[in-house]
């Protein structure tokens, strides 16, 4: 070996036992994610499992010890979330829907490799101490770009589209940038209460929650604003932390300021798009946040003398748990008086009234109990699992089962519920495997509360459980951006610890022969989100090629996409389209074909091989009849039934495929 050679291979050995290594590559990946629309879309998702692939198989065969962090509720949760992600990959067999499938591996695989390395990072105090301040820093800085991109749009402008009053930038759903927001918050609380942390991280943690407060209000998510105060509580009570009085006093009045300012901002909130008022008055509540940020950081620095006298406090624990039923009181009985509770089985009984209300303002939403269809998704689904409660429907195939089986007309690719969509497309299997693993990462941070790390686990415990929530009212699962953090925090919290070496004690390091098994096994499985990742870049270009009236460039981009993964029916689509322009009606059937035999209940392709048939000159009725039993309130298969009735023969067919177009 060269001495180069060897220089590397010293360089990323020290790498590989950096304690704030692995941790910081977490929060560059939330960063990542988060800028890449949460991490939603197929090749990224596949991108990062193979980056987490990599970083867990550099980190076995790298680090001295690399598996010590990975204790029984660690371990048990990559186990359980391993065996569901090849249920889902096995589901293929049933749903007959193998991209689905993969797309749906890809995602769980993701989540599995990075809890694997967090947890297996995070053996040391030195790395348990930094995980907590990456994922902070990396949520925090999100929610402030995002907040910038709102109140000052023309030094950071965004790409139009959505609802430009709540705040969507960079996840491009406000309802996931609520989660974010919320799980900032708690880490924030977190690091700005810790006696262990330098002042310096205290203070700017406390600064940040100004501007992250604000930017949750402007998401108007009322999962996220109702979630983020319980959690600071529950955080609270569960690590008790000596810091907590400066931290509230120096943060709580500053940040309501703040939260004033920007609610009473009329311009800001109800501006659909950046006018010239907005514009202004977001200016204003920017210098507003900004000082109310800095006054809070000082505060904290300026109120710590504080701490000593509250660590010397210790309540009676019955005091402790009289306020707590008080606060428990006072909490319902208002629920009671605004009468919460009788609207919301209004709203439960009356589906016809279960949408929010459109008035231009953003801020009425907030007392709005109507669910936006969330009640009929979840019907879908639970019908779904009672249907198939032991296979499930087959991984990613919720969509299909809602546009057959939907009674509103909206168009959904989720059932905003994790849990009940497992159910539906991997069975009671599939949802029990989920349980496993969230329950495990739950319970291995809980069993730290009572230990040395109790504020570390009560913040992970905290995230964790803010996420599960969410996830069950909103499709957090698959935006990465939200649930690796929440994962994160819970494997470095129930992570094991690296053992106390007497005085003369070699350091010792594992045997080589594990560590390449280990890299060999998760580089074989890594080779799956590989091949989407190589797949979908070509695809991109057939997509934008053939809109673009390019089909010369959409056919090679679409084939090449065929050869590195042959499982994409939209290549196929690409091709017929092609095809058709250039005349060859027979050998567009044929790739319509191949598109449905790699997914035979999508009705678009039903629709797409009714409008092929139809050029050429054969009837297309009984596919539209396919398509429309599994759309049935679809009013594109409405009209286009109509008009092929209408029809007189293969020329009427003709003349209608010919003014149709394909569903890509």
């Amino acid at each position: 070996m060269s001495a180069r050679a060897r220089r590397l291979v010293a360089l990323a050995a020290h790498a590989g036992n950096v304690p704030w290594a692995v941790p910081a590559a977490v929060g560059a990946g939330i960063v990542v994610l988060a800028f890449s629309a949460g991490g939603f879309f197929p090749a990224d998702t596949a991108l990062a499992a193979v980056v987490a692939a990599i970083a867990f198989a550099g980190w076995s065969l790298l680090a001295r010890r690399p598996w010590d962090g990975l204790a029984r509720a660690p371990a048990i949760a990559v186990g359980a979330l391993v065996a569901l992600a090849a249920w889902a990959l096995l589901s293929q067999a049933w749903s007959h829907a193998p991209l689905r499938a993969l797309l749906e591996f890809d995602r769980t695989l993701f989540y599995a490799l990075a809890v694997a390395l967090c947890a297996a990072a995070s053996a040391s105090a030195a790395a348990r101490a930094w995980m907590p301040r990456a994922i902070a820093l990396a949520l925090a800085g999100v929610a402030i770009c995002g907040l910038v991109t709102r109140l000052l749009p023309r030094v950071w402008p965004t790409p139009a589209g959505g609802e430009f009053e709540r705040l969507s930038y960079p996840l491009t759903y406000w309802n996931a940038m609520g989660l974010l927001t919320a799980l900032a918050i708690v880490a924030c609380v977190h690091l700005a209460s810790s006696r262990r942390e330098h002042v310096a991280v205290r203070a700017l943690a406390a600064a940040a929650i100004v501007p992250v407060s604000v930017a949750l209000l402007l998401t108007f998510s009322r999962a996220g604003l109702a979630l983020a105060p319980l959690a600071v509580l529950a955080y609270l009570l569960l690590a008790r932390p000596p810091g907590a009085a400066p931290a509230l006093l120096a943060i709580a009045p500053p940040t309501g300021v703040a939260l004033a300012v920007a609610y009473g901002a009329d311009a800001v909130v109800k501006a659909p798009a950046p006018t010239d008022a907005a514009i202004a008055q977001g200016r204003t509540v920017f210098v507003v946040v900004a000082v109310a940020a800095a006054v809070a950081g000082v505060l904290l620095v300026a109120l710590r003398p504080l701490e000593a006298r509250v660590a010397r406090w210790r309540p009676p624990q019955r005091t402790l748990r009289v306020a707590g039923a008080a606060l428990a009181g006072v909490v319902l009985a208002g629920a009671v008086v605004s009468g919460l509770p009788q609207r919301a089985v209004e709203r439960v009984a009356h589906a016809e009234v279960s949408r929010v209300a459109e008035t231009g303002d953003s801020r009425d939403r907030l007392t709005d109990l109507g669910d936006n269809g969330r009640l009929a998704n979840w019907r879908v689904a639970l019908d779904a699992t009672r249907a198939e409660p032991l296979l499930g429907t087959g991984a990613g195939t919720y969509a299909l089962q809602w546009v057959r089986d939907r009674d509103i007309d909206q168009d959904v690719t989720d059932a905003h519920s994790v849990w009940l969509e497992t159910a539906a497309e991997l069975g009671i299997p599939g949802l029990l495997l989920l349980v496993a693993a969230i329950g495990a990462l739950a319970v291995g941070c809980a069993a730290r509360i009572r230990g040395p790390d109790r504020a570390l686990g009560a913040a992970a415990l905290t995230m964790l459980a803010v996420w599960v929530v969410h996830a069950g009212v909103d499709w957090d699962w698959e935006m990465p951006a939200v649930t690796l953090p929440a994962l994160a925090m819970a494997a470095c919290a129930s992570a094991g610890r690296t053992r106390e070496l007497a005085d003369g004690d070699p350091p010792g390091r594992s045997p080589w022969w594990p560590r390449l098994a280990v890299v060999a096994l998760v580089g074989a499985i890594a080779l799956t989100p590989l091949s989407v990742a190589r797949a979908q870049p070509p695809l991109d270009d057939a997509l934008a090629a053939v809109r673009a009236g390019d089909c010369r460039t959409a056919a090679a981009k679409a084939r090449e996409s065929l050869e590195r993964l042959s499982i994409r029916p939209q290549a196929h689509q690409i091709l017929a389209v092609c095809e058709l322009r250039a005349g060859r009606g027979e050998t567009a059937l044929a790739h319509i074909r191949a598109a449905l035999d790699l997914d035979p209940q999508d009705w678009r392709l039903r629709y797409d091989l009714a409008v092929v048939r139809a050029v050429n000159g054969l009837d297309p009725r009984p596919a539209l009849a396919d398509a429309r039993a599994r759309n049935p309130r679809s009013w594109l298969l409405r009209i286009a039934q109509r008009e092929t009735r209408r029809a007189e023969g293969p020329d009427g067919w003709r003349e209608w495929g010919l003014g149709s177009t394909l569903l890509l």
